[in-house]
C-alpha cells in the first residue's frame, strides 16, 4: 500500500515544511554533493531542512542513504525501499 501523509510534527520543528510519502522515490534531480548516510528519515529531514535548494529527499530504508532532490520532477515512482519528504508548495511550483 502506498501512502502519503503529513508527519505529525510541532510547528517549531524544522521538518514541518515537509510532507512524507512512504514507499516512494523521486527519480533524478539529485543534489549529488549533499548525499549523506543517516539512521532514519527524520535525521535526513533535519539535515535537509536547512538546505535552501533541497525541495525533497529520498531516504533508502535498506542502505540508510539520504538523497536530496532539487525538485520532485515528474512526481516519482513506487519504491518499496524509499521514504520521501517534499516541500509541497515549492515542489509543485517547480514542477510547472
Amino acid at each position: 500500500m502506498i501512502s502519503t501523509s503529513a508527519v505529525n510534527r510541532s510547528s517549531t520543528d524544522a521538518c514541518s515544511v515537509f510532507t512524507r510519502r512512504s514507499q516512494w522515490d523521486y527519480v533524478l534531480n539529485d543534489i549529488e554533493d549533499a548525499i549523506i548516510s543517516t539512521n532514519t528519515t527524520d535525521e535526513c529531514c533535519l539535515y535537509y531542512a536547512t538546505i535552501n535548494n533541497c525541495q525533497a529527499f529520498t531516504f533508502n530504508i535498506v542502505y540508510y542513504l539520504c538523497v536530496p532532490k532539487a525538485s520532485i520532477g515528474t512526481g516519482g515512482n513506487y519504491d518499496v525501499q524509499g521514504e520521501t519528504d517534499y516541500r509541497p508548495i515549492i515542489s509543485t511550483m517547480m514542477q510547472s
